[in-house]
């Protein structure tokens, strides 16, 4: 379930591993796809990672979860228009201290 190409229901073999699952399944949809759990049939989860494969019960669930979209990609954007504002202000405020001493 989740961030996989093509989720399916597979017939449960005697020692797989949740990896076999997730390649049979298409595997992960690049740049979606974030952590993957194992959920056992008595409700205990197990995470996958580099050391961690652990092995599929039968009536268990592996969830792929999908990464959260950053609404805030534009930072760079956001930088940008703060300093020019920034500078924009402090060359007013200059100009009008040079022109109230030129008085």
């Amino acid at each position: 379930i989740g961030a996989v190409y093509n989720e399916n229901q597979f017939i449960w073999t005697k020692w797989k591993s949740a990896y076999y699952y997730i390649r049979n399944s298409g595997g992960r949809v690049r740049g979606e796809a974030a952590d993957a759990y194992v959920i056992l049939p008595n409700g205990k989860n197990k995470k996958l990672g580099f050391l961690r494969n652990p092995k599929i019960l039968p009536n268990s669930k592996i969830v792929v979860n999908r990464k959260v979209k950053n609404e805030n990609q534009n930072n760079s954007d956001k930088y940008w228009d703060r300093l020019t504002r920034v500078i924009t202000i402090l060359t007013s405020s200059l100009t009008a201290a040079v022109l109230a001493s030129k008085l």
